[in-house]
């Protein structure tokens, strides 16, 4: 997948008979007459994806994921490059960095948002770092070489999948994220020696 860098992103709240449509700047109340045809001629076709509401916000109010950045080392398996959270200051829905947003070392992050049960939700987020990519390559007829993975945490903990970009970028990072790559293409490089000796 390619990212959309935290563009077209809505939510459709519904309380009584108050219909809110939200992005990331704007807010705007709706009713059912004007709120149907969007739908339709908008949401409902290919390129958007309708999914449940999954509440990820720190505790000022400010939407985060947390990106997992993952790749292959030398030994062409997955490997932990960078786990960090990105904020979306003063943002309503997105916490992407190319519109704005803010990233955090993700101890002090977690610890600040999620008290005593920060220790129990790094552990999975490394856990998922090794579990994850391998499940998702099987959606793919060809290797992968790296995945970023975007997943939010709500106020009891529980961890939600967001998006997963096969390009993630490195920009905050290139020294750790270009070790691990060298490292794979080498690897690479030695499986195609090993082929042709064969």
């Amino acid at each position: 997948m390619f990212s959309n860098q935290g563009r077209n992103i809505y939510v459709i709240d519904r309380c009584d008979d108050k219909i809110t449509l939200s992005d990331d700047m704007t807010s705007r109340t709706l009713n059912e007459e004007d709120l149907l045809p969007l739908i339709n001629d908008k949401f409902l076709k290919p390129n958007y994806i309708c999914q449940p509401f999954f509440e990820s916000k720190t505790k000022e109010g400010h939407p985060f994921d947390i990106r997992l950045h993952v790749r292959k080392n030398e030994k062409g398996q997955w490997q932990k490059v960078k786990i960090y959270p990105r904020i979306g200051l003063g943002r309503h829905i997105t916490s992407n960095i190319s519109q704005g947003s803010g990233i955090s070392p993700i101890v002090p992050f977690l610890k600040a948002n999620f008290g005593d049960n920060w220790k129990d939700i790094k552990r999975r987020l490394e856990q998922l770092c090794v579990s994850f990519p391998k499940r998702f390559e099987r959606f793919y007829d060809y290797e992968l070489d790296a995945l970023g993975i975007d997943l939010g945490v709500n106020p009891q903990g529980e961890i939600g999948l967001f998006e997963v970009n096969t390009y993630p970028g490195q920009q905050f990072f290139y020294a750790e994220d270009s070790e691990v790559r060298v490292s794979y293409y080498q690897y690479l490089l030695n499986r195609i020696h090993s082929d042709r000796a064969q």
